[in-house]
């Protein structure tokens, strides 16, 4: 999967959303220390596995953090772990639950992007981006997504950091996500 295009229709009918390749970079220092965690335990491999990761490596990390569980034949996402602030956010605790339209109705393809193009290239993915499924849908967030596998590149999970990065009246028409370099 690819994320190059002009716009992308969604299969539920929903309106269509922009993506935009930027060179812009994660402006978010958590998500930057993130990365370079991710990295770290990489150590030269293609992506760490779960069990590199140490919570009590990253606690200042934490509450801007998720676990997403990934499941083959059928592609599916279920949330292992939503940090505090995630959920204060979203007002739910999604823990356990699984990542389609029962949570976000005519949005689930555009929230599944990210993740989708993260599981299926095994690497990195930053996004800025409307929140597209909270209540307070003027939140504007950055996303960094790494995959965590096996040796082979199977994607079994992935760590997700948000972070807000706006609010009302962020400049953003909603109806777009930019891609940014999660390298630099």
């Amino acid at each position: 999967m690819t994320l190059d295009g002009q716009d992308w229709r969604p299969r539920s009918g929903a309106a269509p959303w922009r993506l935009v390749r930027s060179g812009a970079t994660l402006a978010s220092p958590r998500l930057r220390e993130l990365r370079d965690y991710w990295l770290s335990l990489a150590a030269g491999r293609v992506m760490p596995a779960r069990e590199d990761l140490d919570p009590l490596d990253i606690p200042r990390l934490l509450p801007n953090l998720m676990l997403v569980d990934v499941f083959h034949d059928p592609q599916r996402f279920r949330f292992r772990l939503v940090g505090t602030r995630l959920t204060e956010l979203a007002k739910r605790d999604s823990t356990g639950r699984w990542m389609d339209a029962s949570l976000y109705g005519d949005n689930t393809e555009r929230v599944l992007l990210d993740l989708r193009a993260c599981a299926d290239t095994g690497a990195p993915v930053a996004s800025l981006d409307t929140a597209p499924y909270l209540e307070n849908d003027w939140i504007r967030a950055e996303a960094l997504l790494l995959p965590l596998g096996r040796p082979d590149g199977t994607v079994d999970m992935i760590l997700e950091g948000i972070e807000v990065v706006a609010g009302k009246g962020a400049g953003s028409d909603g109806n777009t996500v930019t891609l940014l370099d999660w390298r630099r």
